[in-house]
């Protein structure tokens, strides 16, 4: 059982992040929502990642390579 919920789990997140790197942040936000529901808890990666997308307004900013650059810890 715990086998299946991790592999859910991580099949989620890695469409996500595929969507999220592709720059379709509003398809990407949508899988990305679900994997809080799976784990039961938000985890940091899918948090940082929906928190960057809604502050983009669900769109890709101008420019985007598929990565942003970190300027804080």
């Amino acid at each position: 059982m715990r086998r299946k919920f991790k592999q859910a789990f991580f099949d989620e997140f890695r469409i996500g992040l595929d969507l999220y790197l592709k720059g379709e942040f509003k398809q990407a936000y949508k899988i990305l929502k679900k994997v809080p529901e799976i784990k039961g808890t938000p985890d940091g990666p899918t948090k940082a990642l929906m928190e960057y997308i809604t502050s983009c307004n669900m769109k890709k900013p101008d420019g985007w390579n598929g990565f942003r650059e970190l300027i804080e810890k």
